[in-house]
């Protein structure tokens, strides 16, 4: 009976080490992915504020550059490290015009839907994330992201 209850506390705490270490890497990959993105994003935004400014620009009405050309980035366009895919499409721009608009429609995103959205009206860029496992667990993502 003692080699039995032996065998079975070593058992349960090599399952509870082996659950720690797959919480802590987990957690230590997203967050990896959250600060991987903001930089991408502060990419972005940097290059956007630019190109808003340098003369000749095609801007609209609030100042801001109508679109976002990855020639821009010779080094490589940012990609939002959640979405990889190279069929999906890179940036959303958001057609409405709309300066009150700090957000998209959706801040998670679908097969199709790419992984940045920018409104040139007042010159806003966010990245989508995955869908998390609750609602409230998407937005908290994804305010992370885009603070």
């Amino acid at each position: 009976m003692r080699v039995n209850l032996t065998t079975l506390t070593l058992l349960a705490l090599l399952v509870i080490s082996f659950g720690a270490w797959t919480y802590v890497t987990d957690s230590n990959r997203e967050r990896e992915l959250i600060a991987s993105t903001v930089l991408a994003r502060q990419r972005i935004v940097s290059e956007v504020r630019l190109r808003s400014a340098l003369a000749g620009a095609e801007n609209t009405r609030q100042g801001w550059v109508h679109r976002i050309d990855p020639a821009w980035f010779p080094e490589g366009r940012p990609l939002n490290p959640w979405f990889l895919n190279p069929d999906r499409n890179w940036i959303d721009v958001d057609v409405r015009a709309d300066s009150a608009r700090f957000d998209p429609d959706s801040i998670d995103t679908s097969r199709h839907a790419a992984g940045w959205w920018y409104n040139p009206a007042n010159g806003i860029i966010r990245a989508r994330v995955p869908a998390q496992n609750t609602s409230r667990a998407t937005l908290e993502l994804y305010e992370s992201v885009n603070r």
